[in-house]
């Protein structure tokens, strides 16, 4: 999970953080 395959939009010069991916996950995912 250092290097991410794809560059995220809105998180390319962003740190990759466990923190990061995971609020960027949660924002990607839909909401209940």
């Amino acid at each position: 999970m250092a290097i991410p395959q794809r560059p995220s939009p809105g998180a390319t010069t962003a740190p990759t953080s466990p923190l990061a991916c995971n609020l960027i996950s949660r924002a990607r995912a839909p909401s209940p």
